[in-house]
């Protein structure tokens, strides 16, 4: 049997010469699952007893190609195909690029590393077409870029001279001719940040640009995310866009299509008691949690700011974004270090920390479901920070439990949106705290000070005495809508007498008031 395949791969990256910057070290052809190492597979979608679908993986026969680059190569400037002839050199077919394999827990399911690291031999494998079964062919593996390449022949043997096929100028006519090429950068940075705690001991920060930025300056700003990840190679691919999840995806695109830089982390797990509110355990053990807590959102500080300082990246008024576990460990950076954030959403957190009087800085968006676990906790956080002036949207999705919704994805990103929107706002009303004449109160000889709350224009017929603080953002004292987060309704703002006072939820924009209305699960 003979098998021709011809695979391609294009790089960018430092001065060599073409000959031998690629090497392609062994071809080899796989019959069946090998015992150890990667391997192709083809993902199947499969329907379990109970009529749910799911996807597996299993072994395909293939080729597999073992490469080397001199120098760190992006596989997003790859190209690799693969094109099988018979004995006459007339060809078969073509892959045009390599299949999916399976390269364990930590490599996860991809077709070819995101980055081809100097010096590493890196597997790539490509499928034998069912249409070549029974058949004699032979294989020729192609390997390199526009300036240069190399090929090897399976099983053995010399590139016959006659072979055609479209890079063989590229391996023919620039072979030993000297190319310039700039080494690539991960587009994924790492760092590990030593905590102090031995709750915590560590966090590791990665930092992501938007695809095509090569200058973290140039960012608008940044989407903070706290993910939910096994260990942190699988957090890497996930920002790596390896590990495709809905949720994960909508988050990249939103951060491409607004020029935000992505800092990530992963959710440290007992630092806190998920199942309780800051009121319902004793005040030993909030103060130790507590004490705990600080460490890491202090390390995550250092670690940011180390960040920004190497690569310079705005380092305030960024997005921050949780869900469940991780969502519990984002509000209580949000509540301990506001003067970062911009905008916050948070779903289904399940347990809150206390609100503190500086939260109330931050733009706040929380949902949750009706029958999840901390529903009625997520309520007295909700009417908490109400009481305490916070600019916060809140909204429970009727019969919805411990998950993921589109609602609230939805409403999530629109909130997103709005926030960006308030940037000037929010930067002046940090340049009135930061002005130590404008927190000394009325000048000599003016009206004294009061210590009740200014009047509310959303709570008529009140008393001042009995009045909760007002939001600094005007939005969310006369919005144009208000909604009731108990009997899911929704009114103009002219009509907030409708709704109860504990019930009212600031709806600040049409857009948010669409989505929040709409009540189907």
């Amino acid at each position: 049997m003979y098998l021709l395949v011809v695979a391609a791969v294009v790089l960018a990256t430092s001065a060599a010469c073409a000959a031998d910057f690629f090497t392609i070290r062994e071809v080899r052809r796989h019959t069946s699952q090998p015992r150890d190492g990667a391997y192709a597979v083809k993902e199947t979608i499969v329907k379990t007893r109970d009529g749910r679908s799911e996807k597996e993986y299993p072994f395909i026969p293939c080729i597999e190609a073992k490469l080397e680059v001199k120098e760190a190569t992006r596989a997003n400037t790859l190209y690799a195909k693969a094109y099988f002839y018979d004995a006459t050199e007339t060809l078969l077919a073509t892959a045009e690029k390599p299949c999916l394999s399976d390269r364990g827990s930590k490599g996860g399911k991809v077709s070819i590393p995101p980055l081809l690291e100097k010096g590493k031999t890196e597997q790539v494998f490509f499928a034998i077409p069912e249409a070549l079964k029974g058949k004699d062919w032979r294989v020729l593996v192609v390997f390199g870029d526009k300036q240069g390449g190399t090929a090897r022949l399976f099983p053995s043997g010399s590139v016959p001279a006659t072979l055609q096929y479209p890079e063989k100028e590229y391996v023919n006519n620039l072979m030993g001719q000297a190319v310039t090429r700039k080494p690539a950068m991960d587009p994924v940075v790492e760092l590990v940040v030593k905590t102090g705690n031995e709750k915590a001991p560590q966090l590791t920060l990665f930092l992501r640009p938007p695809v095509g930025m090569t200058d973290a300056s140039k960012a608008k700003g940044v989407m903070a995310l706290c993910l939910l990840a096994n260990n942190t190679a699988e957090l890497k691919r996930r920002l790596q866009g390896l590990d495709s999840q809905p949720e994960m995806d909508g988050l990249l695109k939103f951060a491409q299509q607004n020029d935000l830089l992505i800092l990530a982390w992963g959710a440290r797990r007992g630092l806190w008691d998920p199942s309780k509110n800051w009121d319902e355990q004793s005040r030993e053990i909030t103060r130790e949690m507590d004490e705990s807590f600080d460490d890491v959102a202090n390390a995550w500080a250092r670690g940011m700011e180390q960040l920004s300082a190497k690569y310079g990246f705005p380092n305030r008024n960024m997005l921050l974004w949780g869900v469940s576990g991780s969502a519990q460990f984002a509000a209580r950076l949000a509540l301990r270090k506001p003067e970062y954030f911009l905008a916050v959403n948070v779903h289904i957190p399940s347990s809150f920390d206390k609100p503190t009087p500086e939260g109330a800085r931050v733009l706040w968006c929380l949902t949750t479901g009706e029958r999840e676990s901390g529903y009625e906790r997520s309520k007295k956080f909700f009417m908490q920070c109400k009481e305490m002036g916070y600019p916060i949207i809140y909204k429970a999705i009727i019969g919805l439990g411990h998950q993921g919704h589109p609602k609230s994805s939805a409403l999530g990103f629109a909130f997103f949106k709005y926030a960006l929107t308030q940037l000037p706002q929010r930067q002046a009303f940090d340049a009135k705290l930061s002005d130590p004449y404008a927190r000394l109160g009325p000048a000599p000889g003016t009206a004294p000070a009061t210590t009740t709350a200014a009047p509310r224009p959303d709570m008529p017929g009140v008393p001042a005495q009995q009045l909760q603080l007002q939001p600094w953002l005007p939005a969310f004292v006369t919005p144009l809508f208000v909604g009731d987060i108990v009997n899911q309704e929704m009114f103009p703002f002219k009509d907030v007498g409708m709704v109860p006072g504990g019930f009212r939820v600031m709806l600040p924009t049409k857009e948010l008031a669409d989505i929040w209305k709409e009540k189907g699960y």
